[in-house]
């Protein structure tokens, strides 16, 4: 199996959109997935995955009864190997004959942010809403360029490049 995500950090709009791109961070882990039938791995794994995304919803909401845990398939997949791979920079068309065209040049960053929570139609009023989870700094690190920056300031890394070789990790 492979599993893959993707974070876009950011557009990069050059002088021409032959030359545009978007700043990201990738990550692919591959590896045989077993499936968790212990019903404590696997509330302890689903506690995982929902105090990341939601802090606190697992002890503000009710917890999955036998009968749901039973019935959810949680796959636990080892990091045996992994790559990871990046974009960050501005477009490299400052020395073209664009660069004469007098346009905007640069990088919009993308953010994604929590938004007022919209009820339920069904909610009975007076109910007020959980707290907002603030993004924890781990999860939501600033796009940082690398240290070994070009004269011109940018890196490029083509699309099939990889940061090193793949990450071997033994439990």
């Amino acid at each position: 199996m492979c599993l893959t995500v993707t974070l876009t950090e950011g557009l990069v709009l050059a002088r021409s959109v032959f030359e545009h791109s978007i700043n990201y961070r990738s990550a692919m882990i591959y590896g045989r997935p077993r499936a968790v039938a212990d019903h404590a791995e696997k509330l302890a794994a689903l506690r995982n995955i929902t105090e990341h995304a939601a802090p606190g919803q697992l002890d503000y909401a009710r917890r999955p009864s036998r009968k749901e845990l039973t019935a959810a398939r949680v796959l636990a997949l080892p990091l045996g190997e992994a790559s990871v791979k990046l974009h960050a920079g501005s477009p490299d068309d400052g020395h073209s004959r664009d660069a004469a065209l007098g346009l905007w040049v640069g990088e919009p960053p993308l953010a994604t942010t929590w938004q007022q929570p919209i009820p339920d139609l069904a909610l009975p009023p007076g109910i007020p809403s959980p707290a907002i989870p603030a993004p924890a700094p781990a999860l939501r690190p600033a796009m940082r360029r690398p240290a070994n920056l070009s004269a011109r300031g940018h890196v490029r890394f083509g699309a099939n490049a990889t940061i090193g070789p793949p990450l071997r990790h033994s439990e």
